[in-house]
């Protein structure tokens, strides 16, 4: 089978005034279970022969959909210790990329530990807002984004610090892709 590409060459420079913030913004990160999605709700990077344009095959522009009453909950970070990184995995030929998102949630309370049982074997989709206001998303219909490292300390000195880590992974054919759809919030129980 023959592959398309409508892809236009494009160069890949960068201007040397151009301003790079690392890191993510540690109060707009977002993550819901995959079965709250209404079915084929999970919004997906267009297929690579429909695109003209690099940045249209790294961007979902659809908006997700949810059930009724469901949506992403919000996670606090502690701030200058998160980020998303990609890597390519696989042999020569059938690559693919692991994405990962670490992140730190301060106290080991109840809350926190409530979550780390609740999420840890859950498939998931996490869209990470980074430092520059672009938001990543973690997970795919297929390929759902799911808790693969948890760490938690109590600190053992007064400038240590008390706090959980995580470490969220999926695979995918592509590094995490922009998310340019909307975000819905879960609607609480009154």
């Amino acid at each position: 089978m023959a592959s398309q590409d409508n892809i236009v060459p494009e160069n890949i420079d960068v201007c040397p005034n151009e301003e790079f913030t690392p890191g993510i913004a540690e109060h707009e990160i977002y993550a819901a279970y995959v079965e709250d999605f209404e079915v084929d709700g999970i919004a997906k990077l267009p297929n690579l022969a429909d695109v003209t344009s690099l940045e249209a095959a790294g961007t979902i522009v659809d908006s997700h959909i949810f059930k009724t009453g469901k949506g992403f909950f919000k996670i606090k970070a502690v701030a200058d210790v998160g980020k998303v990184d990609d890597e390519a995995v696989g042999g020569l030929g059938r690559k693919s990329y692991k994405n990962m998102f670490t992140y730190t949630v301060a106290g080991t309370g109840k809350r926190n530990i409530g979550y780390a049982r609740k999420y840890l074997n859950k498939a998931c989709i996490y869209i990470v807002t980074e430092s520059d206001g672009t938001r990543k998303q973690i997970g795919t219909a297929k390929r759902p984004a799911y808790m693969n490292e948890q760490k938690a300390t109590s600190g053992d000195a007064k400038d240590s610090s008390k706090e959980m880590s995580f470490v969220i992974e999926s695979v995918s054919g592509s590094p995490a892709p922009v998310y340019d759809g909307s975000i819905t919030e879960f609607t609480p129980i009154p």
